[in-house]
């Protein structure tokens, strides 16, 4: 800590609060993130996405790629080089689902190092993807497809020495769906109080990884 001396001279000692960097990121994910921003790469997005529900007095969102309906692999193809402090990567909602419409775990696996690869930051954060109801579009077993998802993501992580973090565990119900109706309008995407909920729980994994 810094300290200064105070009244006059005294030999208190007050602490000085010594203000926290802001975290420059950049964002890697599919329509959790984008929210079907009509530029793949826009910068602005709606209250359904995780990001402007973030303190914009500790984290800036300088770029990356989020597009909406794309796999893992897709958002690696496009993937670039970014200025950043930090890659946070939330993929993998359009990789689960029943065949044939799944993707196998060696290409989300592969599409995940190119990311992080591509994206140039000297650190990664890496993300469980959100709750996914049964009654979700593409067939039945949805949730423990999305739980599975994320168990292999996160051991990949700390293979690779990326960060990890589930900021979803509020609004998952043990069975991997959505733990209540008013969190997602479809099954499958949050709605604002549930990406909310999101970005209260991802500041200090961002922080931690970034420090």
């Amino acid at each position: 800590l810094n300290y200064i001396i105070a009244h006059g001279g005294r030999s208190d000692l007050e602490p000085v609060p010594v203000p926290t960097p802001v975290v420059r990121f950049a964002a890697f994910g599919d329509s959790i993130t984008s929210v079907w921003m009509p530029t793949p790469d826009a910068l602005t997005y709606t209250g359904y996405s995780w990001i402007p529900h973030l303190d914009d007095s500790k984290f800036e969102h300088v770029g990356g790629y989020a597009h909406g309906g794309y796999t893992t692999a897709q958002v690696a193809a496009n993937a670039t080089a970014v200025e950043c402090d930090l890659a946070v990567v939330m993929l993998g909602t359009n990789d689960v689902g029943p065949p044939p419409w799944g993707t196998e775990w060696s290409i989300v696996r592969q599409g995940l190092i190119d990311i992080v690869a591509k994206s140039n930051a000297p650190r990664a954060l890496i993300c469980a993807v959100p709750p996914r109801n049964n009654d979700a579009p593409l067939g039945t077993a949805e949730a423990q497809r999305t739980l599975e998802h994320n168990e292999r993501v996160r051991l990949l992580a700390l293979d690779m020495g990326w960060g990890w973090v589930d900021p979803w565990f509020t609004v998952r119900a043990p069975s991997g769906q959505w733990a209540h109706q008013t969190l997602t309008d479809d099954g499958i995407h949050p709605t604002p109080v549930a990406a909310a909920r999101c970005a209260r729980e991802i500041p200090s994994a961002m922080q931690e990884e970034a420090s």
